[in-house]
């Protein structure tokens, strides 16, 4: 995909979406799901549109991790326009992994 959006074989973009649920870890207690999670997403974006970040805003929710977010949603605006978007948490009862 990398190659393809470096050869504008997939026209403009405009937005790119990344999603990465799962059930509570049990064996996380020291860090939250930006960490955890949502850190490989930005990461994914970063690698595939090729530009860095221009501004990020977020909003989290802790609902059963004892002190760390267990939930965010996330809008990154990148330098090139295009606008990320991240949901990430550890409420969801199966493991699923999307990239738009």
């Amino acid at each position: 995909m990398k190659k393809r959006l470096d050869n504008n074989e997939l026209g403009k973009i405009y937005k790119v979406n990344g999603t990465r649920l799962s059930p509570f870890p049990q064996r996380i207690i020291d860090v939250g799901v930006i960490i955890d999670l949502a850190v490989h997403e930005i990461d994914i974006m970063n690698y595939l549109l090729g530009s860095k970040i221009k501004r990020i805003y977020a909003e989290t929710a802790q609902r059963i991790h004892s002190s760390n977010e267990d939930l965010l949603i996330g809008t990154i605006k990148f330098e090139n326009g295009v606008i990320g978007v991240i949901n990430t948490n550890w409420l969801t009862p199966r493991k699923v992994r999307e990239s738009q």
